[in-house]
């Protein structure tokens, strides 16, 4: 967890606890450990599944054909349930929301963490680059956030080195 400037340890229970959702298993292991921080501070868990559409262009041999955004968005809200799910996550209904975001990820988080208690990200997600131990998303996170941020890495994460995390 980084803490920029002077912690305050008290709680405020109107700032949710926000998790950053990709449907990486990284993600699912941050939900769970998201979920029990609001359940010790009494806070509402904010499931935040950011997605993004680069370009609308047509696949080649798609004749041209591009889904609807609404399929998209609707795509992305049934990955960010089963991720729920896949967490195990069981806080009442009026703690938990769920928010599906048409931002890039590391924008999305961010502007999420000006209105959270802690923002919670696994340590990568989908990305392409397996070796770095933070993905972009809590790199920049862990920069530019307006909230502690609380990065989670799996029990069984190996250095590069192939020592394990204490």
């Amino acid at each position: 967890t980084v803490v920029r400037g002077t912690p305050d340890v008290r709680h405020d229970h109107a700032r949710p606890v926000v998790v950053g959702v990709d449907g990486s298993s990284t993600s699912v292991q941050a939900l769970r450990h998201g979920a029990d921080v609001a359940r010790r501070t009494g806070a509402t868990l904010e499931a935040l599944f950011c997605w993004q559409i680069v370009s609308l262009a047509p696949l080649p041999d798609s004749w041209g054909w591009t889904p609807p955004i609404d399929d998209y968005e609707k795509f992305a809200a049934q990955k960010l349930d089963a991720a729920l799910e896949a967490a195990g996550v069981d806080l009442p209904d009026d703690r938990l929301v769920r928010s599906v975001q048409h931002v890039h990820a590391a924008k999305g988080v961010i502007e999420a963490s000006s209105r959270a208690e802690r923002l919670v990200l696994g340590n990568r997600g989908v990305g392409g680059f397996d070796r770095l131990l933070l993905g972009s998303v809590s790199r920049h996170a862990v920069e530019y956030a307006h909230c502690p941020v609380t990065v989670v890495r799996p029990a069984d994460a190996t250095h590069p080195s192939g020592a394990h995390d204490a």
